[in-house]
């Protein structure tokens, strides 16, 4: 069941950042991809400075280019690598989520697999230094 249960989440999350497409629509996204604006990587910074337990202990932060998601928002990852409550540092995670209207409508998901697909479709990749400068 619990196998069941992760192939399931696994399936969810893909769709999260990409929504239902095909693999040529995934290419075209990835194709038009931008870097993140300016107010994206501040409404991230202040996401993440508001939600992580230790955000001034970030280190080896990217961003991912920026696309136009199938429901018309702005979709993108973060990678970085943060201290956890233990105050030990958990390696570097991925987190996808979407920005519309300038604000953040789905929030990070820790380990996303649409960032691996992304990733692995060739999706760039910047250095984030605002989230190390926290």
């Amino acid at each position: 069941m619990k196998h069941w249960v992760s192939i399931s989440s696994t399936i969810v999350l893909a769709f999260v950042l990409t929504g239902c497409v095909t693999s040529e629509q995934v290419d075209a996204m990835l194709a038009n991809a931008t870097p993140a604006t300016a107010n994206e990587r501040r409404v991230i910074t202040e996401y993440v400075r508001e939600t992580f337990k230790d955000p001034y202990s970030i280190r080896d932060a990217e961003i991912s280019y920026f696309f136009v998601n199938s429901k018309g928002h702005r979709a993108g990852c973060i990678s970085l690598n943060g201290k956890n409550s233990f105050g030990a540092y958990i390696g570097k995670r991925e987190m996808g989520l979407q920005i519309a209207g300038g604000k953040l409508i789905i929030y990070a998901v820790q380990d996303d697999i649409s960032c691996k697909t992304m990733t692995n479709r060739g999706i760039r990749w910047q250095q984030f230094p605002e989230l190390e400068a926290l």
